[in-house]
């Protein structure tokens, strides 16, 4: 009985009773725990590329900002401007937006001719702006022609907007002029050369020392014509509220001289000397030469062919000793040198409020010359 109970079947029956079930091996290697281990291991690999990816976004970035900071600005309209001026090769430039200077322009010197034309939107003309600190356009030995601009805010010594020195022609078709300051000749200076001013407005420019608060010229040579031209508001320290003129031709046709002033000088709208002048169909409008002679205009005849013209319009306009439209002055006593005998001709009745101190023997009445306007306007 005792061997039978401790025989090998017996043990095993014992060792089965004492025990749960036989465990069953897991196939696949981790069980539960590898399924979790690879999850971790895409995650890590999602992870990873994600990071790679804003890696390769902040660097192409960071290569884009070097591109930029190192790349030239695109040109601006005043860059192009200044191209324009410096190329000789150029003869025509056309603005296409306005150009705000940031500096003064170059000059542009010894070139046959160059044309600046402005075609901004809605057919309106083209500003160039100084800013009241910078000069406009310079030329030397260039004929130009100006087209549908406004030069505006210009400073300068002499001629804010434009100064010339010799050339042969020059033109401003539809221009302003406007805000432009100077020590003479307030928006325009020149020397030389036959200068053409046609459908133009001067506003409120200045010269602040000297005379012509639009346009001067003191110089032994050089004509100009202004025709349907306006000039208001312009105000010279000296003589020529608007425009001072000695010697050459200088003629004017269906203009308007409105509100200019010569604050310390003769001339409230135009001072004209030792010339040859025609004037027709113009309106001097309250212009004023608060402490000088004219308030209209100061002729000083000495060496001067003048003619006023038919349809001269002399209203409002304020001087000292009863020259409030006209101051004629100047005698024959010298031998002129170019136009001899002077004169100053009336073709229509001498204005009210004209005051004459020059001979009656220079003091005609005549149309001579106007016929002639015509041509000299038209060119």
């Amino acid at each position: 009985m005792a061997a039978r109970g401790t025989g090998d079947g017996g043990m095993c029956r014992r060792s089965r009773g004492s025990g749960g079930p036989i465990p069953r091996i897991q196939r696949g290697g981790g069980g539960g725990g590898g399924g979790r281990s690879s999850l971790m291991t895409l995650d890590m690999r999602v992870l990873w590329l994600l990071v790679a990816l804003v890696a390769g976004i902040s660097s192409e970035v960071k290569l884009r900002e070097v591109d930029a900071a190192t790349r030239p600005p695109p040109p601006t309209s005043e860059s192009k401007l200044v191209a324009a001026l410096l190329n000789a090769n150029v003869t025509r430039y056309v603005l296409k937006e306005d150009v705000i200077l940031t500096r003064t322009l170059p000059e542009v010197a010894t070139r046959q001719s160059l044309t600046l034309v402005g075609e901004c939107p809605r057919a309106r003309r083209c500003a160039i702006d100084g800013q009241g600190r910078y000069q406009g356009l310079v030329f030397s030995d260039t004929n130009f022609v100006l087209t549908n601009l406004e030069i505006r805010n210009m400073r300068a010594t002499e001629g804010a907007a434009v100064s010339s020195s010799g050339g042969n022609y020059k033109t401003a078709t539809n221009c302003v002029f406007k805000g432009n300051r100077a020590e003479g000749g307030g928006a325009i200076e020149y020397q030389d050369g036959w200068f053409e001013f046609d459908g133009c407005m001067f506003e409120a420019n200045r010269a602040t020392v000297n005379g012509g608060g639009a346009v001067r010229k003191t110089t032994d040579y050089g004509s100009a014509v202004f025709k349907n031209t306006v000039f208001k508001n312009n105000v010279a320290k000296e003589n020529g509220g608007a425009v001072q003129f000695v010697k050459g031709n200088i003629h004017l046709r269906s203009c308007q001289f409105l509100d200019n002033k010569a604050t310390g000088g003769n001339g409230g709208a135009i001072a004209f000397s030792r010339l040859r002048s025609t004037i027709a169909s113009t309106k001097f409008l309250r212009n004023s030469a608060a402490k000088g002679l004219g308030g209209a205009a100061r002729f000083f005849i000495y060496d001067a062919d003048i003619t006023l013209c038919r349809g001269n319009t002399f209203v409002g306009n304020r001087a000292v000793n009863g020259s409030s439209n006209l101051s004629i002055a100047g005698d024959d006593s010298t031998e002129s040198e170019v136009f001899s005998p002077p004169v100053l001709n009336f073709c229509a009745s001498t204005p009210p409020q004209t005051l004459i101190e020059s001979p009656s023997r220079m003091i005609k009445r005549s149309c001579n010359g106007c016929s002639k306007t015509s041509g000299w306007v038209s060119g």
